[in-house]
């Protein structure tokens, strides 16, 4: 029997090369069994489950960096959020700062060419010197001094103190002088205001002077006013003087106004008078007073004469005239032959000043008018006469 041929078996193992040559035509030409791929299948399921890792952490790297320029973006729109706040405020303050500073400027002082300011303490007062040469005037008040220079004429202007029953202050600027019809009055009178001496302005000087004892009200009319706390006085002192024996009549004629005075504070005031200087050894006093009296042998509110009735001893007796007028009233007096007569609304409210006799005061040759007020027996005020038409024949 013939021998058949078996295969040889080699101990000799294939190269690597040659197993993955059979390997890949293996896979090629015939299926491939799981236990063949198994070792493969696990290293791809292993690169697939890094892959995936990897794509993981690209996408968490992904939302980081969305979130990080989301944070970013917020942060900048914050930033700038707070900077313009910033700026702001900053501007509110300058404003702020700028608007204080203005009202502070122009409440103090007004500045303007040729216009300098200081401060101190003074009387309530402002003046106002004004001329083409360029003067150099002061304007005091209880907390400021201004300078001003402008080329109008000379005004003096002091602080105006509202009081009771007093006329509205003038708004135009007008002073007394610049009314003409009061003009005469004070080219030829002084004005004694708080008190007699010194005097507070001289006659022919008032062109530009207003005070608050002595200024223009409602642009038509002279308020004088007085308080205790001021002094005793606001009054014109008419210069020229007279003998009351003098054939020439002398007079003083006036159109005015006495609000009402505060009850309690005034008991007794002059508003015109008939006085003389010293003279021949005869000392200075009043031959007339008239006057507002709070009450008298049962009058009220009435006005009064008050008149010396002799020389030596001193005697004084009051007459009535008639109950103060709530308006305007006119009023004069007239000294002329040694007689006194006092006219009121054009008619002799009391016979005894139609011609009164003056004989026992011949003597005196020192006579002289006065108007305005003048508080008498302890009388604090405040008291306002107003005037709308003063005139002194002498």
């Amino acid at each position: 029997m013939p021998s058949s041929s078996r295969p040889s078996h080699s101990t000799t193992r294939p190269s690597p090369g040659a197993v993955s040559a059979v390997s890949s035509q293996r896979a090629t030409d015939e299926p491939v069994s799981s236990s063949s791929i198994s070792q493969p299948v696990s290293h791809a399921e292993n690169h697939a489950g890094a892959s995936g890792s990897v794509i993981a952490i690209a996408i968490e790297d992904t939302n980081a960096n969305e979130h990080t320029k989301k944070k970013e973006a917020c942060t900048g729109w914050f930033a700038t959020i707070g900077v313009l706040v910033a700026i702001l405020i900053v501007l509110i303050v300058v404003v702020v700062i700028a608007t204080t500073l203005a009202n502070s400027s122009s409440t103090d002082t007004t500045s303007s060419p040729n216009t300098s300011s200081t401060t101190g303490p003074t009387q309530n007062y402002t003046v106002t010197n004004t001329s083409s040469l360029n003067d150099t005037a002061t304007t005091t008040t209880n907390e400021l001094v201004t300078t001003t220079t402008t080329t109008e004429p000379l005004r003096i202007t002091l602080a105006t103190t509202v009081e009771p029953n007093a006329t509205s202050t003038t708004t135009s600027g007008l002073v007394p002088f610049d009314l003409a019809k009061f003009q005469p009055a004070m080219n030829t009178s002084r004005l004694q205001y708080p008190e007699s001496s010194p005097a507070a302005v001289n006659a022919g000087q008032f062109a530009g002077y207003s005070s608050n004892g002595f200024q223009l009200v409602d642009d038509q009319y002279i308020q004088f006013q007085i308080s205790s706390s001021e002094g005793a006085r606001s009054e014109l002192r008419h210069d020229p003087q007279f003998a009351s024996s003098n054939a020439v009549e002398r007079s003083i004629q006036a159109r005015m106004k006495i609000p009402q005075p505060d009850d309690g504070l005034v008991s007794q005031f002059t508003f015109l008078q008939v006085h003389s200087k010293e003279f021949l050894g005869n000392p200075s006093g009043p031959l007339l007073r008239v006057v507002w009296i709070d009450s008298r042998n049962d009058k009220t509110d009435w006005l009064w004469a008050n008149i010396r009735k002799s020389l030596h001893p001193k005697l004084n007796e009051y007459v009535p005239l008639q109950a103060r007028p709530n308006d305007f009233f006119d009023i004069e007096v007239r000294v002329v032959n040694s007689t006194l007569s006092i006219l009121m609304d054009g008619r002799y409210p009391n016979p005894v000043y139609n011609a009164y006799n003056l004989s026992h005061w011949d003597p005196i040759q020192t006579n002289y008018f006065k108007a305005g007020v003048y508080l008498n027996y302890n009388s604090t005020g405040p008291v306002v006469t107003i005037f709308d038409e003063l005139t002194f024949t002498v």
